[in-house]
């Protein structure tokens, strides 16, 4: 048994929905996450863990205002792991032999292959000849109906007359390479899985079969067979988004104790008003995404930044403002300071005690 990842996109973005929700019309679905990466963020993670066979499924159909979207995510996920995922969601005959090309190991058949209800062996036939038995994937995902396993099409949308049964899998078994099975009714639910289409899928000695469909809780892993030791680790791993420009700035300014409220209450200390300009935040938490430091690269950044400042403004009791710029934080300039009048000399008192405040005119540091 392996687990294989997936990156289900819908209206251009990463996300994981409820699988029956999904419906053409408004380009609607009950969405559980949308990811603020882009699909090739979690294709180079599958890469660099070692992870293959995983699937990108496009979730809008060719005629959505949101296909094109959905379709460059795509391939940017194929392109940052050539050769490592499958691909599906509207394809045909005609466009299968592209996604090949821009690095899908395998392409996944469902709606394609299906007319009125039933296979359409015809066009099983140009699949074949397009890519080769070898590079596909047929999509059996089903709804439950009458006390039986039917195989939907359409992003689950619309039943076909064909029970999934063991005789159906050994039937198109000669047509593919494996096989894709939804249980759509419990997809995204995480309420637990299709218990006896796992046993029906598990016991046919044929083709690899991929499930996907409402696991949800240790118990359900124990299900498939998984020794104790292995789900005991299951819970301490843990994927996390990236942190992006937004949430570094709002690091910056919005924590009790935060670096930007820290700087302040030390020039404070000196009687200097600290000023952060927006676009120098901007700038130093661009700088920490470059560098890939994270929200720990923030201080060693601001610390250089105001590192002349910190030394200068205790000597110099005509400071009484510095604000800190863009430029200032990229290196091409300085800190603007605004220099007040010489206060009064006070025998046997620090600075920071004798500090006036006083207005002026910036000049560069």
């Amino acid at each position: 048994m392996k687990f294989r990842p997936c990156i289900d996109i819908h209206n251009g973005a990463v996300k994981q929905i409820v699988g029956g929700s999904l419906q053409d019309a408004g380009n609607a679905a009950v969405e559980n996450y949308i990811s603020r990466q882009d699909a090739d963020y979690y294709a180079t993670m599958y890469k660099k863990d070692g992870l293959t066979g995983g699937h990108i499924i496009l979730l809008n159909p060719p005629a959505s205002e949101y296909y094109d979207a959905t379709k460059a995510q795509a391939l940017k996920a194929l392109h940052a792991y050539p050769g490592g995922m499958q691909i599906g969601g509207g394809i045909t005959a005609e466009n299968a032999a592209e996604y090949l090309e821009e690095g899908a190991s395998h392409v996944i058949v469902t709606s394609y292959v299906f007319q009125n209800g039933q296979v359409r062996y015809d066009r099983l036939e140009r699949l074949k000849k397009a890519v080769g038995k070898e590079h596909l994937v047929l999509d059996l995902s089903c709804r439950r109906r009458e006390n039986s396993y039917y195989i939907v099409t359409n992003r689950w949308q619309t039943f076909t007359e064909l029970r999934l049964i063991p005789e159906v899998l050994e039937e198109l078994s000669g047509w593919c390479d494996e096989f894709l099975v939804h249980g759509v009714d419990v997809e995204g639910k995480a309420s637990g899985t299709e218990e006896d289409l796992v046993r029906m899928l598990a016991a046919w000695n044929g083709l690899p079969i991929t499930y996907a469909g409402g696991i949800g809780s240790m118990e359900d892993l124990r299900e498939f067979g998984m020794i104790p030791e292995f789900i005991g680790r299951v819970p301490i791993v843990v994927t996390l988004d990236g942190l992006d420009e937004e949430a570094l700035i709002r690091i910056l300014k919005e924590p009790k104790n935060s670096l930007t409220k820290q700087y302040h209450k030390l020039f404070e200390l000196d009687g200097v008003e600290l000023e952060f300009q927006e676009e120098a935040l901007k700038e130093v938490a661009r700088k920490s995404l470059e560098r890939k430091t994270g929200a720990r690269g923030l201080r060693s950044i601001m610390e250089k930044s105001l590192m002349d400042l910190m030394y200068r403004t205790p000597s110099d009791n005509t400071i009484c403002k510095c604000i800190i710029t863009k430029d200032a934080v990229d290196g091409t300039g300085e800190p603007e300071v605004v220099h007040g009048e010489q206060p009064a000399v006070q025998q046997n008192t620090t600075r920071r005690n004798s500090r006036s405040r006083k207005t002026g005119k910036p000049e560069t540091a």
